[in-house]
């Protein structure tokens, strides 16, 4: 094996380490808990879905809504662009608060946002205590 052979070879080497540790930088970073979630609490009637905004969502961070107490998926996942991005939940039959669960598809770093989502559903009137001038569903308290 000549010195020149064994320099390259080196060399090589070498750059594969720069580029596997800058990859390690720029993709195993973990998603931002600390992002705004809005809104902090709302009313809906029972059926309804709820828009749930994140606040500069990060680029390739993928993000799904979730049953704070039964880490149930409330939506399917979507991909962050770096503005906001607005989720709509499915369609709710019960109180719930819902929380924004993270991950990073390239490191598979995963974390719950920190802030959440209260939401109250309120239920139509059954027909026997329905009466005259109801409405329907309100979401005025």
């Amino acid at each position: 094996m000549s010195i020149f052979y064994k320099a390259k070879l080196g060399f090589l080497w070498i750059l594969l380490g720069i580029l596997l540790v800058s990859h390690q930088f720029l993709y195993a970073q973990c998603p931002n808990a600390a992002l705004t979630v809005s809104p902090a609490a709302t009313t809906i009637c029972s059926g309804n879905t709820v828009p749930v905004t994140i606040t500069s969502s990060e680029s390739g961070i993928a993000y799904q809504l979730r049953n704070n107490a039964s880490d149930g998926p409330l939506s399917g996942y979507f991909l962050g662009t770096g503005a906001n991005l607005i989720i709509n939940s499915d369609a709710l039959a019960a109180n719930v608060a819902i929380k924004v669960y993270a991950i990073n598809p390239l490191s598979f770093c995963a974390l719950d946002l920190t802030n959440v989502v209260t939401v109250t559903v309120n239920q139509p009137p059954t027909v026997a205590t329905a009466g005259p001038d109801q409405a329907v569903c309100s979401t005025s308290a």
